[in-house]
């Protein structure tokens, strides 16, 4: 289709001198999004909301094995469920989720809004087997402070 005309008008209209057909290309949802249960997912008193994410610069597990990135898991927390929970940078917790506990560190983030995340970075750890879903519900307690 070399010897066809294609060329643009004063008007900078396109003009080509054959037509792709792309209706073939057009693509249908095959399923459909299921929200999560949320009905389930209302926190006791001293339970928290749990999502189970990795920070932006930690995008897998493959990423904390380069030696400038490379940290210890943590418990990420907003600044208002820090402040409602008495939680300050580096305190150490425990986190139970059904029949699995783990204590580790908290780390306050200013970035998220009303909530905590457990990262699943960390291959030592497998933080992904706590979850049944994207978010589950999570007893958090206190358990002392570790400023070093």
């Amino acid at each position: 289709f070399d010897h066809l005309d294609n060329f643009y008008t004063n008007a900078g209209d396109c003009k080509r001198g054959y037509e792709l057909n792309l209706e073939c290309f057009k693509q249908v949802a095959k399923k459909e999004f299921i929200s999560p249960n949320f009905e389930n997912l209302n926190p006791k008193e001293d339970e928290i909301l749990l999502y189970s994410a990795n920070p932006s610069y930690q995008f897998g597990r493959f990423s904390n094995r380069a030696s400038a990135i490379n940290e210890v898991i943590f418990l990420g927390v907003s600044e208002n469920l820090a402040k409602e929970k008495n939680l300050k940078d580096k305190d150490l917790v425990k986190l139970k989720i059904k029949d699995k506990e783990l204590s580790l560190s908290v780390r306050v983030d200013k970035d998220i809004k009303n909530g905590a995340f457990l990262p699943y970075f960390d291959e030592k750890l497998d933080t992904l087997s706590f979850f049944d879903e994207r978010f589950v519900v999570a007893n958090l307690e206190k358990l002392g402070t570790n400023h070093e």
